[in-house]
């Protein structure tokens, strides 16, 4: 006697012609094996809930500005003292009903690990690119790295300056700014401003896309705009 053979399994899958009817079909494979659809879905569901949530609780910056330093120690009550006061000046500009000032504190010199350091030189360079990134504080290594190269070439300029001063420079001195008169930040030691040329993608003049700008100048340095322009 032959082997008895065994009753084939039917496979739900199988009940209905995939071809010819090919949503009753899918429908079928749903229904049996609806515990593989359901936490696909709730897994799915948790992601865009983690992505929802993320933007919709990201910090939004009506402005944002860097203070980098290569052989002078920026610290942070500093930065953080400055970003707290332009924030109290710099309007709402995405209307939501409070401005937001962000400060990125760059360390370039030696002092910070290999791959810290080269993190945040990448910051840096990147910023230059960065449309979000007009306004920098430097100390005195940096000015003078960015003052121009040989061809005369540098990523900022001088015409936020000049609308406030009258003078055409890339740099002002912050020593005689109220908010580090008490501080180490002199002579060698001493912290400068800078702005980034006006992108070409905008369109306003000058003095409505520098405007806020020179607010932030006569808030770091309230005592030069009359020896400037008197």
């Amino acid at each position: 006697m032959g082997k008895k053979e065994k009753p084939k399994k039917e496979r739900y899958d199988d009940l209905i012609d995939r071809k010819k009817h090919p949503f009753r079909w899918f429908a079928q494979v749903v229904w049996h094996r609806n515990w593989v659809f359901i936490i696909g879905g709730l897994i799915l569901a948790s992601i865009l809930s983690v992505v929802v949530f993320q933007s919709v609780t990201a910090e939004r910056f009506d402005m944002r500005f860097i203070m980098a330093y290569y052989d002078t120690e920026i610290y942070t009550p500093y930065a953080v003292t400055i970003e707290g006061e332009i924030q109290t000046i710099y309007p709402d500009v995405d209307g939501n009903g409070k401005t937001v000032v962000g400060v990125d504190l760059l360390n370039l010199g030696d002092s910070a690990s290999v791959e810290v350091n080269e993190a945040y030189w990448k910051k840096m360079l990147a910023s230059f690119s960065d449309e979000t990134y007009v306004m920098y504080i430097l100390d005195k290594r940096l000015m003078n790295l960015y003052s121009g190269n040989e061809n005369g070439e540098t990523p900022f300029d001088p015409t936020c300056i000049e609308m406030y001063t009258g003078r055409k420079e890339l740099f002002l001195s912050l020593e005689s700014s109220p908010y580090f008169k008490d501080s180490d930040y002199h002579g060698d030691a001493a912290l400068y401003v800078a702005f980034r040329p006006k992108p070409s993608s905008v369109k306003a003049s000058d003095e409505v896309f520098y405007k806020d700008y020179v607010d932030i100048l006569r808030l770091l340095l309230p005592d030069l705009e009359a020896k400037g322009q008197g």
